[in-house]
C-alpha cells in the first residue's frame, strides 16, 4: 500500500448555484449543500471546528517558506483568515479547536521531534508545550471542557496525504508499522498523565467519556496493518471494534455532535482513492458519503450538522482544500 494514490478526475455536474447550497452528482455521488469553504492557492487540509460555521482552523502549506503553519477562519465562507502559527521550516499539524477554552491544540516538529502544543484561537501567538519527552507526539484532541489531552506517541501512522514537494515527509508516511503506538491522556491543570492504551487519532467523545480511535490488525497476507475504528471508556476500559479490515483502512475518526455516530476516512484495494465514512457508535453498516475519484480525508461533523473534509477534487491531485456536505437526515 502507497501513501499516495493516482486519481483520475472525472467530470462533475454541478446543480444549484448559492454558496450555502450546492449539489453534485459524480460517478453515483450525492451531496446535499456541497460548498468549497477554503480556496487556497496552496493546500489547506486537516481542518478542525466550524461549528455553527464559526472557528475553523486547518493546517495551510507555505511552498516559500516549505512549512505548514495553522490558520483560523472565524466564519467559515469568510475571506479574512488569521495565521495562528507561522514562520519557515515550521510544521504545525493536525489542530484541533476547544470553544471551552479557545485554545487550538497541535502536533508541532520542534528540532528533532513532534511534541504536543496549544495556543491562543484569538489572542497572541504564544505556544504552550504539552509533552516533553524525546519520543514523536501526534494528533492531539482536546476533551469537551478543555481540561484533557489525548494524543497517541511512537511512530507516524499513515495520513494518507501527500504535498508534491521535497518536504511532504512531514505528513505522508509509508510502511510503518504503528501497532505499538501508545494512547496518552493528559491532565493540562494537573500535568498528570495517563496510558490508555495502544491506537492512533484518538478523539474523545461530545460527553466526555469515551474516546473513539484506531487499533491496527494485520492484513490477509499478514504484512501491513490494517487501521480499524474502535471505542473505548475514557479510562480506557471495555474496548469495543466497529470496523474490521474487511471495511478497509480506516483511520482519522470523529465523532458525530450526539455521540451516535463516528465519521472517518477508509482507503481499500478495491478503490483508487480515500473516501468519507460513517458507522454507529454501537456498531452495524458503514455508510459511505463521498465516491468522487479524488482523495477525501480528515473528516470533522460539525455541530449543525456539517462534514467538513479535505480534498483535491475538481484541483490538481494533491493541491487540497476544506469542503463540506449536510449530512443526511433519516
Amino acid at each position: 500500500m502507497k501513501g499516495m494514490f493516482y486519481i483520475i478526475l472525472a467530470s462533475l455536474i454541478l446543480v444549484g448555484c448559492s454558496a450555502d447550497r450546492l449539489f453534485m452528482l459524480s460517478d453515483g455521488e450525492y451531496l446535499e449543500e456541497l460548498a468549497k469553504v477554503t480556496n487556497s492557492k496552496n493546500s489547506a487540509m486537516f481542518s478542525n471546528g466550524g461549528d455553527e460555521k464559526k472557528n475553523m482552523v486547518y493546517s495551510v502549506w507555505n511552498e516559500d517558506q516549505e512549512s505548514y503553519n495553522i490558520s483560523l477562519k472565524d466564519y467559515v465562507f469568510s475571506n479574512r483568515i488569521s495565521e495562528k502559527t507561522s514562520g519557515p521550516s515550521n510544521y504545525f499539524l493536525f489542530p484541533n479547536y476547544c470553544k471551552a477554552n479557545n485554545q487550538v491544540v497541535f502536533q508541532y516538529w520542534d528540532r528533532d521531534n513532534f511534541d504536543i502544543y496549544h495556543v491562543d484561537a484569538f489572542k497572541d501567538h504564544a505556544r504552550t508545550q504539552v509533552t516533553h519527552t524525546r519520543e514523536n507526539e501526534y494528533n492531539p484532541a482536546w476533551s469537551p471542557d478543555g481540561k484533557l489531552v489525548v494524543y497517541e506517541e511512537g511512530k507516524a501512522p499513515k495520513s494518507f496525504a501527500e504535498e508534491t514537494s521535497d518536504t511532504y515527509d512531514a505528513i505522508v508516511y509509508e510502511e510503518n508499522e504503528v501497532k505499538e503506538n501508545k494512547l496518552w491522556l493528559k491532565n493540562i491543570e494537573t500535568n498528570d498523565t495517563k496510558l490508555l492504551g495502544r491506537g492512533s487519532y484518538p478523539k474523545i467523545s461530545p460527553d466526555g467519556t469515551k474516546v473513539v480511535y484506531v487499533s491496527y490488525e494485520m492484513d490477509m497476507d499478514d504484512n501491513i496493518e490494517v487501521g480499524c475504528i474502535w471505542i473505548m471508556g475514557i479510562n480506557g476500559a471495555m474496548p469495543l471494534q466497529l470496523t474490521n479490515r474487511d471495511n478497509g483502512y480506516a483511520i482519522m475518526p470523529n465523532w458525530s455532535p450526539d455521540g451516535k455516530s463516528i465519521v472517518f476516512q477508509s482507503y481499500s484495494e478495491y478503490k483508487a482513492d480515500t473516501d468519507i465514512c460513517t458507522i454507529s457508535a454501537q456498531g452495524g453498516t458503514v455508510q459511505q458519503h463521498t465516491k468522487n475519484p479524488s482523495e477525501d480525508f480528515a473528516p470533522y461533523w460539525s455541530t449543525d450538522g456539517y462534514i467538513y473534509f479535505s480534498s483535491d477534487r475538481g484541483s490538481e491531485p494533491s493541491h487540497y482544500n476544506i469542503w463540506r456536505f449536510k449530512v443526511p437526515t433519516n
